[in-house]
C-alpha cells in the first residue's frame, strides 16, 4: 500500500499532456463523468533536497450535496528516503489530513466549517499552511466567518494537528488556538487592513530559572496591504504580545515593513523588494519576563531565505529581492537577506522556531548571524505541471563563526508538482 497512491497519482498524471498554459482550461480527468456536485482533486510532489528525497500524494473529495452544504475529506502519503530524520514532518503513512463539513456560502454572509482543515491567513507569517514542509499543517477547527461587502470576520477556536508518522494524526491535547481575524477593504483607499487577536494555550512550558507551568500568549495585530498607483505595492504589520510562559512574564512584539516597485513594461516584468523584520528576543533569563516572540504558526519558507536557518524569533533582517518573468509561466526570483539576533543574550531560533544556536552565557560577541543568497526558480508547464529549483547559500558572520562552526550552510532542491 505504501506505493501505491503516488503510483496511481503519477499514473493519472500521464493523461494530461504537459503543455504551456491556454486560455482553454484543459479537459479534468478525475471529474468528466463526476456530477456536477461531486469533484475529486489528486496531487503528488516529488522533491530532492540535497542529499533526500521527499515525496508526498493527496487524493481528495469536494461533495456539495445542497448549495448550502459542503463535505470534504482528503488524505495524504508522505514519505522521506535518504533522509536521517523519520519525524512526523517528513513523514506521514497514509492518513487523514482533512475531514470537514461546511455549511453556508463565501458568497453569502456566512459560512462554518468544522472538522480537520487547512488555516492561512494574509501572508502566513502568523498562521499558515506550511506547504512547503513534506506534511504540511492542518488543524482541528470550527471556522466561523461573516462576511459582507469589503469586511469580513473569521472566528476560530482550533487544535494544531500532530503528524504521526506511523499512527493516526491526532491535535495537540490542550494546544489551544482562539481568536478573531479581521479583512476591511473600505477603510484605506486602494488597501486592505487586517486586524486580529490570537490567544494560544499550552499545556506545559518551561518559564525562566526552569520553572514549569502552562503557557498563554495573547497577541494583537494589525496587517496592512495595498497599492501605490499602478507600479507600487506595500505590506507592513505590527504585532504585540503579552501572557505568560509558567511562572514568567511574556512581552514581545514583532514588526515587518516591505514595499515592492514593478516594472511592467521593461523586458521581462521585472519588480524590486525591500522588507525590513524585527521580533524580539530575551535580554535576561532571570527576571522573570520572557522577551522572545511567539511565532504561532507561520509559513516561513523563504520569507527568511530558503536554508531555514532563521525564523520569526529574536532577529533583525533586511531583505531584497529581484523577481524576473521571461514568460507567464516562468518565474526567476534572486533574493538576498541580512541576519543579525534582536538581543546578543538570546538564541537563534530556525523556521521552525526551534533552537538552532543555545544562547551564549552572558551574551554573544556578535550579533551579526550572516548574509544569505538565494535562486529561486518556477515553471508552470500547465494548470497540471509544476517544476522548480531552490538554491540558496547562508554566508556566515561572526555569530555562526564563533557559535556554530561545523553546520552546513547550504540549501538545494528540484521538484515536480503534479495537480489533477
Amino acid at each position: 500500500m505504501s506505493k501505491i497512491l503516488p503510483l496511481l497519482l503519477l499514473l493519472l498524471g500521464t493523461v494530461v499532456a504537459p503543455v504551456a498554459a491556454q486560455d482553454v482550461p484543459p479537459p479534468d480527468p478525475l471529474n468528466a463523468r463526476l456530477p456536477a456536485w461531486a469533484r475529486v482533486t489528486a496531487s503528488t510532489r516529488v522533491r530532492l533536497d540535497s542529499d533526500h528525497l521527499l515525496e508526498r500524494a493527496r487524493l481528495g473529495v469536494r461533495l456539495t450535496p445542497w448549495r448550502q452544504v459542503q463535505l470534504v475529506a482528503e488524505v495524504q502519503d508522505a514519505r522521506a528516503f535518504g533522509y536521517d530524520r523519520t519525524d512526523g514532518s517528513v513523514r506521514d503513512v497514509l492518513d487523514v489530513r482533512q475531514a470537514w463539513v461546511g455549511v453556508g456560502r463565501e458568497q453569502g454572509w456566512a459560512d462554518l466549517k468544522v472538522g480537520r482543515q487547512k488555516l492561512a491567513f494574509g501572508s502566513e507569517r502568523v498562521i499558515g499552511g506550511a506547504e512547503w514542509g513534506n506534511t504540511g499543517r492542518v488543524f482541528d477547527a470550527a471556522r466561523l466567518a461573516v462576511h459582507h461587502g469589503g469586511a469580513r470576520v473569521d472566528l476560530l477556536a482550533a487544535a494544531v494537528v500532530t503528524n504521526e508518522p506511523e499512527s493516526p494524526d491526532h491535535r495537540q491535547q490542550g494546544h489551544t488556538l482562539l481568536g478573531a481575524y479581521g479583512s476591511i477593504t473600505t477603510l484605506v483607499p486602494h488597501a486592505t487592513v487586517e486586524p486580529y487577536v490570537l490567544i494560544r494555550h499550552l499545556p506545559t512550558a518551561t518559564g525562566e530559572l526552569g520553572s514549569r507551568g502552562s503557557a498563554r500568549s495573547d497577541t494583537l495585530g494589525t496587517r496592512m496591504i495595498g497599492a501605490l498607483g499602478a507600479a507600487w505595492s506595500y505590506e507592513g504589520e505590527v504585532l504585540v504580545q503579552r501572557g505568560h510562559v509558567a511562572s514568567s512574564d511574556l512581552r514581545t512584539w514583532a514588526g515587518l515593513a516591505q514595499v515592492q516597485r514593478r516594472f511592467a513594461d521593461a523586458r521581462w516584468s521585472p519588480s524590486v523588494l525591500l522588507e525590513a523584520n524585527y521580533a524580539s528576543g530575551d535580554h535576561d533569563r532571570a527576571d522573570g519576563e520572557v522577551g522572545t516572540f511567539d511565532q504561532l504558526y507561520p509559513t516561513n519558507h523563504a520569507i527568511y531565505g530558503v536554508a531555514d536557518r532563521v525564523g520569526r524569533r529574536n532577529t533583525r533582517n533586511g531583505r531584497a529581492g529581484l523577481a524576473l518573468r521571461p514568460s507567464s509561466a516562468f518565474t526567476l526570483k534572486v533574493e538576498g537577506n541580512a541576519f543579525w539576533l534582536a538581543d546578543s543574550h538570546d538564541a537563534l531560533y530556525a523556521a521552525s522556531g526551534a533552537v538552532a544556536v543555545k544562547a551564549v552565557p552572558g551574551g554573544a560577541i556578535s550579533s551579526f548571524v550572516g548574509h544569505e543568497l538565494d535562486v529561486i526558480a518556477d515553471y508552470r508547464l500547465s494548470r497540471h505541471y509544476d517544476v522548480g529549483a531552490q538554491v540558496g547559500h547562508l554566508f556566515p558572520g561572526a555569530f555562526l563563526d564563533t557559535y556554530d562552526t561545523a553546520v552546513h550552510h547550504t540549501f538545494y532542491c528540484a521538484f515536480v508538482n503534479v495537480q489533477l
